[in-house]
């Protein structure tokens, strides 16, 4: 159950059609590398594609995160047992497929895999791994959505979805936004690269220079990278110099950060202004958890340092996940997820990385003074 300013998304999407290509910062693609902290200034990126609306990681949801209105669409990207690059967000596929249910696949299910992980992500899985499968085998899946309760989109519910290739994804994308002809260059592709030191040292597939090479011949959009892992920016960094990167810092209550406790960090500007002054050195933004910027709505909204500290050194702040189901939004925004969004850009973040994109660009031009709440 959702609500947003007490609007559907497909109600909030006919309040948002036709906006945002007149609306959106200037050139996406120096967005990244620009100062300029205005009102206009702050990016919607689409998490999953409409993950929020749409079966999330498919090419169903990406269209629809295109025509709400993101910014950037945002790929998980990993590979399979023949080094096919897929888009899905765990390295197994029991949440987001129907795996699970396939009797011949049952006896291929993995107790225990030792998967190396940076920055309080987790070390392990059990599962059905995508790197023991084929693509070919892998399209006999359906995707699903991993949260309960979620619209699977606007297509039929019973109909077949596939887990796209990365490169089908990247070639719709670049459809829309010749089709949409924003005079941003609008939307861009927003990739994180998954458990990359896992999949070159372990299973021998190199995603940087193999995302690289499809986005290059596939797209002519803004491009942005996004990774846990620093030495996985630094690889895009080599590669292509002129795409932004952002450096995802996970969620500061899980663990230590180049081993400093986190909560350590966060009341020590010493600490925090030195780790985001090397972040600087490969990255043009961060991306951390939402709660650890604003754990407690009710407070009394003030300055925040990780923000101030991280403009200082330079770097863009693009919390996520920004999510409009009850369950997951803040009794103190009383259902009203315009209300969360409003809030994080009064406090000075640069985007958000959300579930709902209708909602989050229906907030964004709310809080410009742009259109009414719509409630």
């Amino acid at each position: 159950m959702l609500r947003s300013g007490g609007l559907s998304a497909k109600a909030l999407s006919r309040c948002v059609r036709g906006i945002c290509s007149n609306l959106s910062p200037p050139q996406l693609s120096q967005w990244w590398f620009s100062r300029d902290r205005s009102r206009v200034s702050r990016l919607v990126i689409s998490h999953r594609g409409a993950c929020g609306t749409s079966t999330e990681h498919t090419l169903a949801g990406y269209e629809e995160a295109c025509e709400y209105g993101g910014d950037f669409i945002e790929f998980d990207i990993i590979s399979t047992r023949d080094h096919q690059l897929i888009v899905m967000h765990d390295v197994v596929m029991q949440k987001s497929t129907n795996i699970a249910l396939i009797d011949k696949f049952r006896s291929r299910y993995v107790h225990h895999r030792p998967v190396p992980g940076w920055d309080g992500d987790p070390q392990g899985f059990s599962g059905w791994f995508a790197c023991d499968f084929t693509y070919p085998e892998i399209q006999t899946l359906n995707a699903q959505q991993p949260i309960p309760g979620r619209s699977s989109g606007r297509h039929d519910p019973n109909r077949f979805l596939q887990v796209p290739l990365f490169v089908d994804a990247v070639r719709l994308v670049e459809r829309q936004r010749q089709r949409l002809n924003r005079s941003d260059g609008g939307p861009g592709l927003f990739i994180e690269t998954k458990r990359s030191f896992w999949h070159r040292e372990h299973l021998g597939c190199p995603l940087e220079e193999k995302l690289v090479q499809i986005v290059r011949e596939n797209f002519g959009g803004p491009v942005c990278i996004i990774s846990f892992e620093e030495q996985s920016l630094r690889r895009i960094a080599s590669l292509a110099p002129e795409w932004p990167r952002v450096k995802c810092v996970s969620d500061f209550a899980s663990g230590a950060q180049h081993g400093v406790p986190i909560d350590e960090l966060l009341v020590n500007d010493s600490l925090l202004d030195k780790k985001l002054k090397h972040i600087s050195t490969f990255a043009h933004g961060i991306a951390p958890w939402k709660d650890d910027l604003l754990e407690d709505p009710t407070s009394i909204l003030r300055p925040n340092r990780l923000v101030q500290l991280a403009h200082e050194a330079n770097l863009r702040v693009t919390p996520y996940t920004f999510r409009s189901d009850l369950e997951f939004l803040h009794p103190a925004y009383k259902g009203n997820a315009a209300a969360e969004y409003v809030r994080f850009f009064e406090l000075g973040v640069d985007g958000v990385i959300t579930d709902f994109t209708s909602h989050a660009v229906h907030a964004r031009e709310y809080w410009r003074g742009k259109v009414p709440l719509c409630v």
